[in-house]
């Protein structure tokens, strides 16, 4: 999974986030990660609520957030992960 774009999802924010797993730590059996503002953070993906980025789910985030901020709106946790809509 090392290099691949994934959606994260961030209960406390309400926000899905685009990250890229950049390292997979076998000792803590976390995952680093490298998100868009260059920030970077271990986690656990077991238990965190993500989905992998292909053409299909990265269309389909992009197009809901313009919808949304076009409506003055931001994602929410009504919002299901991409790779879940139709």
């Amino acid at each position: 999974m090392v290099g691949t774009n994934i959606f994260i999802y961030w209960k406390d924010d309400d926000v899905w986030y685009k990250a890229k797993i950049i390292k997979y730590l076998d000792n803590s059996r976390k995952f680093r990660l490298l998100y868009d503002d260059k920030t970077e953070e271990k986690l656990d993906l077991s238990i965190q609520w993500f989905c992998i980025e292909d053409d299909r789910t990265k269309a389909l985030y992009y197009q809901r957030k313009r919808e949304l901020k076009a409506a003055g709106l931001s994602m929410s946790t009504s919002e299901p992960p991409p790779s879940l809509v139709p």
